[in-house]
């Protein structure tokens, strides 16, 4: 008996922790993504729509320019890109981790930064924001304490696929399947 009003009290309060603050509601964001964006800049930002889009059915905006409403921004680049339209919110972030393929997501009010100190960075920067999104059928936020500053430890690093048909499954995935694994990973 005690471990059902113990399963009831969680699932009540995992319900109601959303409306308790410290969440973005990111339902009605703008991607700000810069013109100077090098072409994988602008491919991981494809990914980030393409991928939002899949697991909850919202198709967010893109822009070049901060947008003049007061939606909440996801502003996606390097600094030196990204300065001229947010130079206060870069301003208030945490510092930056030094090396190559490193970034920095924080929130700061309604804006959503992350900062790449290189192309890598940008696209890793933006897979650490995907894993943390909340996503579900017409709704998405992240919460705002979110407050990272990283870059890899080692130059390489590597993941390997074994296609072969052993104790795995990837001989029975198709195309669509691996596409999948290697966007997730």
């Amino acid at each position: 008996m005690n471990h059902v009003k113990a399963a009831l009290l969680l699932a009540a309060s995992l319900a109601l922790w959303p409306a308790a603050g410290g969440v973005l509601d990111l339902k009605e964001a703008t991607v700000l993504a810069p013109g100077s964006l090098s072409a994988s800049e602008k491919k991981a930002v494809m990914l980030l729509l393409e991928e939002v889009e899949k697991r909850t059915q919202i198709r967010w905006t893109t822009a070049r320019e901060l947008p003049a409403a007061s939606r909440p921004v996801i502003a996606v680049g390097q600094a030196a890109a990204l300065r001229p339209f947010v130079r206060g919110y870069l301003d208030r972030m945490a510092p930056a981790a030094e090396g190559r393929e490193g970034y920095r997501v924080q929130v700061i009010d309604k804006a959503v930064l992350v900062v790449g100190n290189d192309q890598r960075g940008t696209l890793f920067g933006i897979g650490r924001l995907l894993r943390n999104l909340r996503m579900e059928r017409q709704r998405v936020e992240l919460s705002d304490d979110i407050r990272v500053a990283t870059c890899p430890k080692y130059p390489l690093r590597g993941h390997q696929i074994g296609y072969r048909p052993k104790v795995n499954t990837y001989d029975a995935w198709t195309p669509a399947m691996f596409e999948q694994y290697v966007r997730d990973m």
